[in-house]
């Protein structure tokens, strides 16, 4: 082996072991990221407010029953501080869990990472309550997120009785 040959092999070797650095050093640096925002969004979904805008929606489907999203976009409409608080709760819930779908669209976080932020019990309430609401409010609503966490865990939107007309 000729003084060329060797310093060639040795900078093809160089040159090996430095992309494997790179490599695990972008590995390092993904993780790191992705544990960023998994801290930031469970302190986001941990706060009180949340819980009690969850337990607030929970109680206004059970008051209202199948007509719950369509009594609420009444509402909205025609007495917006009679559900006030309602709407507040949709919409900061609305926005943590579409948060976690843009992190996931634009390639920030994994399936894994979305599905330790946003549990199957959580993507229920997404689909069954918060969606019907977003659905009443704006019949050409942006279901990416929704079909995007539902499908993660086989949850479909769920079906509604059409609202009456002449209500």
């Amino acid at each position: 082996m000729t003084i060329n040959e060797a310093v060639e092999l040795a900078s093809i070797l160089i040159a090996t072991i430095a992309a494997g650095a790179a490599c695990w050093s972008a590995h390092l640096t993904r993780k790191a990221t992705e544990g960023q925002f998994l801290k930031a969004l469970f302190d986001d979904y941990a706060r009180e407010d949340i819980l009690d805008g969850m337990l607030n929606l929970h109680r206004w489907k059970a008051e209202h029953g199948n007509e719950f999203s369509e009594e609420f976009r009444k509402r909205r409409q025609k007495d917006y501080e009679s559900v006030r608080v309602q709407d507040e709760a949709r919409r900061r819930l609305s926005h943590h869990f579409q948060k976690i779908y843009a992190l996931k669209n634009v390639g920030v976080i994994r399936d894994r990472v979305v599905m330790a932020l946003a549990t199957k019990v959580q993507v229920r309430f997404y689909r069954e309550v918060i969606e019907p609401l977003e659905e009443a409010l704006n019949p050409s609503y942006d279901t990416d997120s929704f079909e995007y966490l539902g499908g993660l865990y086989g949850i479909g939107k769920c079906s509604r009785p059409m609202p009456n007309p002449e209500k």
